[in-house]
């Protein structure tokens, strides 16, 4: 079988797709890639990042394709899924074949994963990794494509490095944590110098920035510890976390979030706040 695998920053989704044991052709956003495929200038939204791709897959003619999870990507995947009337299996952790075709494990609802077999020719998955590894070097091929009238790019500024993918404590803020109560959980972050991150549906409502949203569609973070207050424990978010130590603070006695603590806190979140503080300032962190 044929691959293309389509990355930008993050190019890690190339080592799982070769386990697939297919042929592996690379396409890149960057016209700086290491890639077969690089564009003749930059891409800058999804509408250029379709008419790359699809005079690639001309080319080509793949029997998949596999997006990583930069943003610009699973744009481009949505609008190239679109355009060419094609099934997309998003946010998949995992990739098996049967017999010749393409199976993605995605979260699913109730704390389940759910394995979606793809069934369009090609079919488009988008893998979940945030990874920069080192690759062969690879002579590209530089393709022209039309730009977009509708977008235009003005100015080009460096982005900042998130500091809640780079803490060694971060405290992660679920719906179970009451909007009155943030100060306090910001002055409890402050004392214990940690960085404060948050579930999809805070980030939906405005309550926090996208970047600092947690999980499977969101960032992924390893910090030393992870301390959840009022959160579920999500198949969705936990899948963004590797953390060597989690604690739990949930009014919720079945939560499912305290299987993966190590420490369990069965009270609501303004009643253990500042005794956690005390507790931790006491340790060497």
């Amino acid at each position: 079988m044929k691959f293309l695998v389509v990355v930008n920053k993050y190019n890690g989704i190339i080592k799982k797709v070769s386990k697939l044991g297919g042929e592996i052709f690379v396409a890149g956003f960057d016209k700086k890639s290491n890639a077969n495929f690089v564009p003749s200038h930059e891409i800058t939204n999804a509408i250029e990042g379709c008419s790359f791709l699809m005079k690639v897959c001309d080319e080509l003619v793949p029997d998949a394709v596999f997006f990583s999870s930069d943003l610009i990507l699973r744009e481009t995947a949505s609008y190239f899924s679109g355009k060419r009337e094609l099934g997309l299996v998003a946010h998949s952790k995992k990739l098996k074949m049967d017999g010749g075709r393409l199976i993605g494990t995605v979260p699913g609802g109730n704390n389940l994963f759910a394995e979606v077999l793809s069934v369009s020719s090609p079919a488009l998955l988008i893998l979940k990794d945030d990874k920069m590894v080192e690759t062969p070097s690879i002579k590209p091929k530089y393709v022209p494509f039309e730009t977009s009238s509708l977008i235009r790019l003005d100015s080009v500024e460096k982005a900042s490095v998130n500091p809640v993918k780079t803490a060694h404590i971060v405290i992660g803020v679920g719906r179970g944590v009451k909007n009155s109560l943030m100060p306090e959980v910001e002055k409890f972050a402050k004392s214990i110098n940690g960085e404060i991150g948050c579930t999809r549906p805070l980030a939906d409502i405005g309550m926090f920035p996208e970047e600092s949203m947690i999980g499977e569609t969101g960032i992924s973070i390893a910090p030393d510890i992870y301390i959840a207050l009022g959160i579920s424990g999500a198949l969705q978010h936990m899948t963004g976390i590797n953390a060597r130590h989690v604690i739990a603070v949930n009014s919720d006695p079945d939560a499912p979030i305290f299987s993966k603590s190590e420490i369990s806190i069965n009270q609501p979140v303004e009643v253990v706040l500042k005794d956690l503080r005390k507790c931790l300032k006491s340790f060497s962190l």
